[in-house]
């Protein structure tokens, strides 16, 4: 299926999380599959689509990414309160 322009801001914010927390949070699998998915759209945004099992992965994997960049940020709170 095409991607939608939800998902395409999706993609677009992958980036930073996954250069941040990808290897912490996310499997093998799940890292080469965002990124796969990713490498489509830059490549052809027109034609870049995704199957619906690949996308419940990259859904999947921005909840674990997200989980784990909370958790650092609240470490690193924890680390600098006063």
């Amino acid at each position: 299926m095409p991607l939608t322009d939800n998902q395409v801001l999706t993609l677009m914010s992958l980036g930073v999380l996954l250069g941040r927390v990808g290897r912490e949070a996310l499997t093998e699998f799940e890292q080469v599959l965002v990124r796969e998915v990713s490498e489509r759209w830059v490549r052809d945004r027109r034609a870049a689509q995704v199957t619906a099992e690949e996308w419940q992965v990259v859904e999947r994997a921005i909840d674990a990414m997200r989980a784990e960049m909370r958790e650092q940020l609240g470490e690193l709170a924890e680390v600098h309160a006063i």
